[in-house]
């Protein structure tokens, strides 16, 4: 299986178009709601982080994750997360190559890791912003 990686500047035009069609409150607005969001999803995956820890994940397990990695895969840069959309992207690849019974076991837990340090730096970030 082909990884896909996303650019560095994936969100760059995505949020120029943004910004064309709506105001910098507007904007601002946008991002505190994926803020918002990306709160919501921290608990459920570190629930599934934690649920992993030297055993294997239930199939449902696993679909949970994936979609949440899909979301924030698609989501991040365009609000300036390329970083954590980037990882996502790459936890979500682990686990579509685990769920094909390729690829190394313990690829969807460290993927999993980097976003989880992804998501905290993030909510850090806007913390502190």
């Amino acid at each position: 299986m082909t990884t896909r990686r996303i650019p560095a500047d994936a969100g760059v035009a995505q949020r120029r178009s943004l910004a064309a069609l709506m105001s910098e409150q507007e904007l601002a607005e946008e991002r505190r709601g994926y803020l918002a969001r990306l709160r919501g999803h921290a608990p459920a995956l570190a629930r599934l982080r934690a649920g992993r820890r030297g055993a294997a994940a239930p199939p449902a397990a696993l679909d949970e994750l994936r979609t949440i990695a899909h979301k924030l895969a698609g989501s991040a840069a365009l609000f300036g997360f390329e970083q954590l959309g980037g990882a996502a992207a790459a936890l979500e690849d682990s686990i579509i190559e685990r769920q094909s019974d390729r690829g190394d076991p313990g690829r969807v837990e460290s993927e999993l890791d980097v976003l989880l340090g992804r998501v905290a730096r993030a909510q850090e970030n806007a913390c502190v912003a």
